[in-house]
Protein backbone atom coordinates (compact mmCIF):
# COMPACT_ATOMS: atom_id res chain seq x y z
CA UNK A 1 0.00 0.00 0.00
CA UNK A 2 1.51 3.27 -1.07
CA UNK A 3 1.84 6.05 1.45
CA UNK A 4 -0.26 9.13 0.93
CA UNK A 5 1.45 12.05 -0.72
CA UNK A 6 3.45 14.12 1.67
CA UNK A 7 4.13 11.15 4.07
CA UNK A 8 6.99 9.45 2.20
CA UNK A 9 10.14 8.43 4.00
CA UNK A 10 12.73 10.93 2.80
CA UNK A 11 15.58 8.57 3.69
CA UNK A 12 14.65 6.29 0.79
CA UNK A 13 14.25 8.93 -1.89
CA UNK A 14 16.65 8.99 -4.81
CA UNK A 15 18.68 12.15 -5.47
CA UNK A 16 16.43 13.13 -8.34
CA UNK A 17 13.26 12.51 -6.37
CA UNK A 18 14.56 14.66 -3.55
CA UNK A 19 14.03 17.71 -5.73
CA UNK A 20 10.45 16.95 -6.51
CA UNK A 21 8.34 19.60 -4.80
CA UNK A 22 5.83 18.52 -2.22
CA UNK A 23 3.74 21.49 -3.25
CA UNK A 24 3.02 21.38 -7.01
CA UNK A 25 2.95 25.18 -7.10
CA UNK A 26 6.62 25.44 -6.08
CA UNK A 27 9.26 24.20 -8.52
CA UNK A 28 12.90 23.74 -7.59
CA UNK A 29 15.99 22.68 -9.47
CA UNK A 30 18.97 20.81 -8.03
CA UNK A 31 22.02 22.97 -7.40
CA UNK A 32 24.52 22.57 -10.19
CA UNK A 33 27.64 23.15 -8.12
CA UNK A 34 27.07 20.29 -5.65
CA UNK A 35 27.83 16.61 -5.80
CA UNK A 36 24.98 14.18 -6.43
CA UNK A 37 23.66 12.64 -3.27
CA UNK A 38 24.78 9.01 -2.77
CA UNK A 39 21.98 6.53 -3.13
CA UNK A 40 21.00 4.27 -0.27
CA UNK A 41 22.11 0.66 -0.28
CA UNK A 42 19.59 -1.36 -2.30
CA UNK A 43 19.44 -4.89 -3.52
CA UNK A 44 21.35 -5.67 -6.70
CA UNK A 45 18.27 -7.39 -8.01
CA UNK A 46 16.28 -4.22 -7.88
CA UNK A 47 15.93 -2.81 -11.36
CA UNK A 48 17.13 0.70 -12.03
CA UNK A 49 14.44 3.19 -11.24
CA UNK A 50 13.46 5.51 -14.03
CA UNK A 51 15.25 8.77 -13.71
CA UNK A 52 12.91 11.71 -13.45
CA UNK A 53 14.20 14.88 -14.92
CA UNK A 54 14.01 17.96 -12.81
CA UNK A 55 11.36 20.33 -14.10
CA UNK A 56 12.37 23.67 -15.39
CA UNK A 57 12.51 26.64 -13.10
CA UNK A 58 9.56 28.93 -12.86
CA UNK A 59 9.46 31.34 -15.75
CA UNK A 60 9.48 35.00 -14.93
CA UNK A 61 8.27 37.97 -16.86
CA UNK A 62 11.32 40.03 -16.15
CA UNK A 63 13.30 40.48 -19.37
CA UNK A 64 16.44 41.30 -17.45
CA UNK A 65 16.22 38.07 -15.50
CA UNK A 66 15.76 35.99 -18.66
CA UNK A 67 18.70 37.70 -20.36
CA UNK A 68 20.95 37.18 -17.34
CA UNK A 69 19.98 33.53 -17.04
CA UNK A 70 20.42 32.85 -20.75
CA UNK A 71 23.92 34.29 -20.69
CA UNK A 72 25.01 31.77 -18.08
CA UNK A 73 26.85 28.65 -19.24
CA UNK A 74 24.72 25.56 -18.53
CA UNK A 75 26.31 22.86 -16.45
CA UNK A 76 26.29 19.66 -18.45
CA UNK A 77 25.77 16.28 -16.93
CA UNK A 78 29.22 15.08 -17.98
CA UNK A 79 30.74 18.06 -16.16
CA UNK A 80 28.76 17.20 -13.06
CA UNK A 81 30.00 13.61 -13.27
CA UNK A 82 33.64 14.69 -12.96
CA UNK A 83 33.08 14.83 -9.22
CA UNK A 84 33.82 11.62 -7.41
CA UNK A 85 30.80 9.91 -5.93
CA UNK A 86 30.70 6.78 -3.78
CA UNK A 87 28.29 4.99 -6.10
CA UNK A 88 29.77 6.04 -9.42
CA UNK A 89 30.60 2.48 -10.50
CA UNK A 90 27.10 1.14 -9.96
CA UNK A 91 25.09 1.72 -13.10
CA UNK A 92 21.87 0.43 -11.60
CA UNK A 93 21.59 3.16 -9.01
CA UNK A 94 19.39 6.12 -9.61
CA UNK A 95 21.04 9.44 -10.27
CA UNK A 96 20.59 12.68 -12.05
CA UNK A 97 19.66 12.63 -15.71
CA UNK A 98 22.55 12.44 -18.15
CA UNK A 99 20.78 14.47 -20.85
CA UNK A 100 19.45 17.48 -19.02
CA UNK A 101 21.07 20.87 -18.69
CA UNK A 102 21.08 22.14 -15.15
CA UNK A 103 21.03 25.89 -14.90
CA UNK A 104 21.62 27.96 -11.84
CA UNK A 105 18.60 28.53 -9.68
CA UNK A 106 16.65 31.65 -10.53
CA UNK A 107 14.49 33.41 -8.02
CA UNK A 108 10.95 33.85 -9.34
CA UNK A 109 9.54 37.32 -9.44
CA UNK A 110 6.93 38.27 -6.90
CA UNK A 111 3.37 37.78 -8.14
CA UNK A 112 2.15 40.87 -6.39
CA UNK A 113 1.05 43.74 -8.54
CA UNK A 114 3.40 46.62 -9.00
CA UNK A 115 2.14 49.19 -6.60
CA UNK A 116 2.76 52.86 -7.34
CA UNK A 117 5.44 54.27 -5.15
CA UNK A 118 4.24 56.45 -2.33
CA UNK A 119 4.48 60.16 -2.81
CA UNK A 120 7.64 61.74 -1.57
CA UNK A 121 6.63 65.33 -1.07
CA UNK A 122 9.62 66.28 0.96
CA UNK A 123 12.32 65.49 -1.61
CA UNK A 124 12.10 69.01 -3.03
CA UNK A 125 11.42 70.62 0.32
CA UNK A 126 14.52 72.23 1.75
CA UNK A 127 14.51 72.32 5.51
CA UNK A 128 17.37 72.86 7.88
CA UNK A 129 20.63 71.63 6.41
CA UNK A 130 21.71 69.34 9.19
CA UNK A 131 23.95 67.21 7.02
CA UNK A 132 25.97 70.19 5.86
CA UNK A 133 26.68 71.25 9.44
CA UNK A 134 27.31 67.70 10.61
CA UNK A 135 30.97 68.24 11.45
CA UNK A 136 30.24 71.54 13.20
CA UNK A 137 27.29 70.18 15.17
CA UNK A 138 29.07 66.99 16.15
CA UNK A 139 32.27 68.81 17.03
CA UNK A 140 30.42 71.38 19.12
CA UNK A 141 27.83 69.26 20.93
CA UNK A 142 28.87 65.66 20.28
CA UNK A 143 27.56 62.63 18.45
CA UNK A 144 24.42 62.29 20.55
CA UNK A 145 23.27 65.76 19.53
CA UNK A 146 23.76 64.96 15.85
CA UNK A 147 21.76 61.74 16.21
CA UNK A 148 19.03 63.63 18.03
CA UNK A 149 18.77 66.20 15.26
CA UNK A 150 18.68 63.47 12.61
CA UNK A 151 15.82 61.85 14.50
CA UNK A 152 14.03 65.20 14.69
CA UNK A 153 14.44 65.70 10.95
CA UNK A 154 13.09 62.22 10.18
CA UNK A 155 10.11 62.79 12.47
CA UNK A 156 9.45 66.13 10.77
CA UNK A 157 9.56 64.52 7.34
CA UNK A 158 7.18 61.77 8.44
CA UNK A 159 4.76 64.34 9.86
CA UNK A 160 4.88 66.53 6.75
CA UNK A 161 4.35 63.58 4.40
CA UNK A 162 1.06 62.60 6.02
CA UNK A 163 -0.62 65.54 4.28
CA UNK A 164 -0.60 64.98 0.53
CA UNK A 165 -1.72 66.97 -2.49
CA UNK A 166 -4.69 64.63 -2.84
CA UNK A 167 -5.97 65.73 0.56
CA UNK A 168 -5.74 69.38 -0.49
CA UNK A 169 -7.59 68.70 -3.75
CA UNK A 170 -10.32 66.84 -1.90
CA UNK A 171 -10.76 69.86 0.35
CA UNK A 172 -11.11 72.20 -2.66
CA UNK A 173 -12.55 70.07 -5.49
CA UNK A 174 -13.71 73.03 -7.59
CA UNK A 175 -10.32 74.72 -7.59
CA UNK A 176 -8.61 71.38 -8.24
CA UNK A 177 -10.69 70.82 -11.37
CA UNK A 178 -9.92 74.31 -12.67
CA UNK A 179 -6.16 74.25 -12.13
CA UNK A 180 -4.57 71.09 -10.76
CA UNK A 181 -1.01 72.32 -11.25
CA UNK A 182 -1.60 75.42 -9.18
CA UNK A 183 -3.00 73.29 -6.36
CA UNK A 184 0.13 71.13 -6.46
CA UNK A 185 2.30 74.23 -6.18
CA UNK A 186 0.25 75.50 -3.24
CA UNK A 187 0.51 72.13 -1.53
CA UNK A 188 4.28 71.98 -2.05
CA UNK A 189 4.76 75.47 -0.63
CA UNK A 190 2.52 74.68 2.35
CA UNK A 191 4.38 71.42 3.02
CA UNK A 192 7.71 73.22 2.88
CA UNK A 193 6.52 75.94 5.23
CA UNK A 194 5.08 73.37 7.61
CA UNK A 195 8.31 71.40 7.74
CA UNK A 196 10.43 74.50 8.32
CA UNK A 197 8.08 75.65 11.05
CA UNK A 198 8.20 72.25 12.77
CA UNK A 199 11.98 72.28 12.72
CA UNK A 200 12.11 75.82 14.11
CA UNK A 201 9.74 74.96 16.95
CA UNK A 202 11.69 71.78 17.67
CA UNK A 203 14.92 73.75 17.86
CA UNK A 204 13.30 76.27 20.19
CA UNK A 205 12.22 73.48 22.52
CA UNK A 206 15.71 71.94 22.41
CA UNK A 207 17.34 75.25 23.27
CA UNK A 208 14.78 76.03 25.97
CA UNK A 209 15.59 72.82 27.85
CA UNK A 210 19.34 73.15 27.12
CA UNK A 211 19.50 69.82 25.33
CA UNK A 212 22.72 70.53 23.35
CA UNK A 213 24.81 71.37 26.40
CA UNK A 214 23.35 68.46 28.38
CA UNK A 215 24.16 65.96 25.64
CA UNK A 216 27.62 67.46 25.32
CA UNK A 217 28.21 66.93 29.04
CA UNK A 218 26.98 63.34 28.76
CA UNK A 219 29.44 62.72 25.91
CA UNK A 220 32.23 64.19 27.99
CA UNK A 221 31.42 61.95 30.96
CA UNK A 222 31.25 58.87 28.71
CA UNK A 223 34.62 59.70 27.15
CA UNK A 224 36.17 60.19 30.57
CA UNK A 225 34.81 56.83 31.68
CA UNK A 226 36.15 55.08 28.58
CA UNK A 227 39.56 56.69 29.05
CA UNK A 228 39.65 55.64 32.68
CA UNK A 229 38.66 52.08 31.75
CA UNK A 230 41.46 51.86 29.19
CA UNK A 231 44.07 53.22 31.58
CA UNK A 232 43.00 51.04 34.53
CA UNK A 233 42.21 47.70 32.95
CA UNK A 234 43.84 45.81 35.84
CA UNK A 235 41.65 47.48 38.42
CA UNK A 236 38.77 45.03 38.86
CA UNK A 237 36.97 47.05 41.49
CA UNK A 238 36.58 50.09 39.27
CA UNK A 239 35.88 53.47 40.81
CA UNK A 240 33.04 55.34 42.41
CA UNK A 241 30.65 57.33 40.29
CA UNK A 242 32.10 60.72 39.44
CA UNK A 243 29.07 62.98 39.89
CA UNK A 244 29.50 66.73 39.82
CA UNK A 245 26.94 69.51 40.29
CA UNK A 246 27.67 70.97 36.85
CA UNK A 247 26.33 67.86 35.08
CA UNK A 248 23.03 67.66 36.93
CA UNK A 249 20.40 66.56 34.40
CA UNK A 250 18.44 69.76 34.03
CA UNK A 251 15.74 68.15 31.88
CA UNK A 252 15.07 65.47 34.49
CA UNK A 253 15.07 68.06 37.25
CA UNK A 254 12.62 70.25 35.34
CA UNK A 255 10.39 67.27 34.58
CA UNK A 256 10.33 66.32 38.27
CA UNK A 257 9.48 69.87 39.35
CA UNK A 258 6.83 70.52 36.70
CA UNK A 259 3.92 69.52 39.02
CA UNK A 260 5.21 71.95 41.64
CA UNK A 261 5.51 74.65 39.01
CA UNK A 262 1.96 74.01 37.83
CA UNK A 263 0.57 74.12 41.37
CA UNK A 264 2.40 77.35 42.17
CA UNK A 265 1.30 78.89 38.86
CA UNK A 266 -2.36 78.05 39.58
CA UNK A 267 -2.17 79.50 43.10
CA UNK A 268 -0.48 82.70 41.93
CA UNK A 269 -2.97 83.06 39.10
CA UNK A 270 -5.93 82.80 41.53
CA UNK A 271 -4.35 85.42 43.77
CA UNK A 272 -3.78 87.65 40.78
CA UNK A 273 -7.43 87.35 39.74
CA UNK A 274 -8.61 88.28 43.25
CA UNK A 275 -6.24 91.24 43.43
CA UNK A 276 -7.33 92.41 40.00
CA UNK A 277 -10.99 92.30 41.04
CA UNK A 278 -10.27 94.20 44.27
CA UNK A 279 -8.29 96.83 42.39
CA UNK A 280 -11.13 97.24 39.92
CA UNK A 281 -13.66 97.86 42.72
CA UNK A 282 -11.36 100.32 44.44
CA UNK A 283 -10.78 102.18 41.19
CA UNK A 284 -14.53 102.53 40.60
CA UNK A 285 -14.98 103.82 44.16
CA UNK A 286 -12.24 106.39 43.65
CA UNK A 287 -13.87 107.58 40.43
CA UNK A 288 -17.22 107.94 42.20
CA UNK A 289 -15.68 109.97 45.05
CA UNK A 290 -13.86 112.19 42.58
CA UNK A 291 -17.13 112.91 40.81
CA UNK A 292 -18.83 113.73 44.14
CA UNK A 293 -15.93 116.00 45.17
CA UNK A 294 -16.11 117.84 41.86
CA UNK A 295 -19.84 118.37 42.43
CA UNK A 296 -19.24 119.73 45.96
CA UNK A 297 -16.52 122.05 44.72
CA UNK A 298 -18.94 123.36 42.14
CA UNK A 299 -21.59 124.04 44.84
CA UNK A 300 -19.09 125.84 47.10
CA UNK A 301 -18.00 128.03 44.21
CA UNK A 302 -21.61 129.06 43.58
CA UNK A 303 -22.13 129.86 47.31
CA UNK A 304 -19.01 132.00 47.38
CA UNK A 305 -20.25 133.92 44.37
CA UNK A 306 -23.65 134.58 46.06
CA UNK A 307 -21.90 135.65 49.27
CA UNK A 308 -19.75 138.11 47.38
CA UNK A 309 -22.86 139.57 45.76
CA UNK A 310 -24.55 139.96 49.18
CA UNK A 311 -21.48 141.63 50.66
CA UNK A 312 -21.31 144.04 47.76
CA UNK A 313 -25.01 144.95 48.20
CA UNK A 314 -24.70 145.48 51.96
CA UNK A 315 -21.57 147.52 51.69
CA UNK A 316 -23.41 150.94 51.65
CA UNK A 317 -25.75 150.34 54.64
CA UNK A 318 -24.88 151.69 58.15
CA UNK A 319 -23.82 148.65 59.99
CA UNK A 320 -23.68 150.18 63.53
CA UNK A 321 -27.26 151.46 63.46
CA UNK A 322 -28.42 148.12 62.17
CA UNK A 323 -26.67 146.36 65.01
CA UNK A 324 -28.37 148.63 67.60
CA UNK A 325 -31.71 148.04 65.99
CA UNK A 326 -31.16 144.30 66.02
CA UNK A 327 -30.26 144.40 69.74
CA UNK A 328 -33.36 146.43 70.60
CA UNK A 329 -35.52 144.15 68.56
CA UNK A 330 -34.14 141.09 70.27
CA UNK A 331 -34.68 142.69 73.72
CA UNK A 332 -38.28 143.55 72.93
CA UNK A 333 -38.86 140.05 71.68
CA UNK A 334 -37.41 138.62 74.89
CA UNK A 335 -39.69 140.88 77.04
CA UNK A 336 -42.78 139.79 75.18
CA UNK A 337 -41.88 136.17 75.73
CA UNK A 338 -41.46 136.71 79.50
CA UNK A 339 -44.86 138.34 79.83
CA UNK A 340 -46.55 135.48 78.04
CA UNK A 341 -44.86 132.97 80.32
CA UNK A 342 -46.04 134.82 83.43
CA UNK A 343 -49.59 135.01 82.20
CA UNK A 344 -49.62 131.35 81.37
CA UNK A 345 -48.24 130.47 84.82
CA UNK A 346 -51.03 132.33 86.61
Amino acid sequence: MSAPPGDEDFTELSPSQAFRPRNPGVVRTPPGGHKPLPSQSTSSATPAAPVATAPEAMETDDAGTRQASSSRTPLKANQANTFETPGQGNEGEAGPSQDMDVEATRTPRSTRKNRPSAQKPMEDVSGMDLEGDESIEEGEYGRRWRKTMETLELATKAAAQKWTAKDLKQSFPSLAEDDSGEMDAIWLQAAQTMRERLLELGMDVMKHYKVPSSLQQIDQVVKEGETYAQEHRKDKHGRRDAWRPDITPEILTAATQLPLYDETHARIRDEYVLLHEDCRKRYLSILEKQARLDEMEGGVAEGIAELEKTISLLGGFPSEEMMVWMEESSAMTAGVRDQRRRQSSR
